[in-house]
């Protein structure tokens, strides 16, 4: 598994979670260093996370013929910089859309909001699923405002922010 980030300490958090490989795309050619990687071929899933249109282009231009980008951040603003020529026809990719709540129609015939819950929650408990270090802040509820100016002002600075009710 491959990461790539803007954010040195999330690079590091990615390697200790088990990335083999972790990519700064402001220092590296992303899609060339995966070719050069797998004989040219590509990654066979890439996961965008950030939300970011150019990573976006990115991922579709470090996929593999005929494999799929899975977005999963949440995207806002004209969508000019994605050129849906290249690598994205030629190689056939499919961009599928992840959603952060539900289970997608497509797998609801196998997979419902509890399976999925209790599967997560069980990957937890035998700890092969490592949620506490995804955490980076965690905030009493009545902090809210300043957590959100964080988010605002600097959201390098923050993986997951949890607010505590109690």
């Amino acid at each position: 598994m491959i990461s790539v980030d803007l954010v040195p300490a999330r690079r590091k958090l990615a390697e200790r979670l088990g990335a083999s490989l972790t990519l700064d795309p402001a220092a590296d050619e992303v899609a060339e260093r995966v070719r050069a990687l797998t004989s040219n071929l590509g990654a066979d899933v890439v996961i965008e996370m950030s939300g970011s249109y150019h990573a976006l282009q990115e991922a579709v231009r470090t996929a593999a013929y005929s494999s799929r980008v899975v977005v999963g951040g949440f995207f806002q603003g004209p969508a000019t910089p994605v050129r849906l020529g290249e690598e994205f026809h030629h190689n056939r990719v499919a961009v599928i859309g992840s959603q952060i709540s539900g289970v997608a129609p497509a797998l609801q015939h196998r997979w419902d909001e509890l399976r999925m819950s209790t599967t997560a929650l069980e990957l937890a408990n035998e700890r092969r699923l490592d949620l506490r270090s995804l955490i980076t802040h965690t905030l009493p509820a009545e902090d809210a405002p300043a957590a959100f100016e964080m988010l605002d002002q600097s959201p390098e600075a923050a993986l997951q922010v949890v607010l505590d009710y109690r």
